[in-house]
């Protein structure tokens, strides 16, 4: 049976959204960690850094003051730091998923039903070998998204 580029096209589509949903119902099964600590507020990480520099450098009353509000302003800075590098990061990935997007459309338009499954196949493999040659991930999903680097 010999099946029409529409036909494929459809099936493909309702591959995807089964697909989708399953991982859906999936995320919503896992539960959060409860014994993940909080990210901690400019206030706190100055506090807990004046703390342990007051106990290991002796500070006095009046320096310990100083030196936390030198310790805030740089927490701050920090953070806003990390919140635009995510942002940029998170930007550049919706970007080259759209790129992406658009090239699979194009390739569908110019490659027989056979070739374009063949082509996913192939893309598919690749994704998997590059996991492979990342290796396992932190939990929570890599570098900015542990304890102190989540502000909203």
């Amino acid at each position: 049976m010999k099946m029409t580029k529409k036909a494929f096209q459809l099936f493909v589509l309702a591959f995807a959204l089964l697909f989708a949903g399953a991982l859906n119902a999936q995320s919503e099964t896992t539960k959060p960690n409860p014994e993940r600590r909080q990210p901690m507020s400019a206030d706190e990480m100055a506090k807990k850094r004046t703390d342990h520099q007051k106990e290991t450098l002796g500070l006095s009353d009046e320096q310990y003051q100083k030196v936390y509000e030198i310790n805030k302003k740089g927490a701050e800075k920090s953070m806003a730091l990390r919140k635009e590098a995510r942002e940029d990061r998170e930007a550049r990935m919706k970007e080259a998923q759209a790129m992406e997007a658009e090239q699979m459309a194009q390739m569908n338009k110019v490659l027989t039903p056979e070739q374009y499954e063949k082509y996913k196949m192939g893309k598919e493999k690749n994704k998997e070998k590059m996991k492979e040659r990342r290796g396992p991930r932190p939990e929570g999903g890599g570098r900015g998204k542990g304890p102190g680097n989540k502000e909203d």
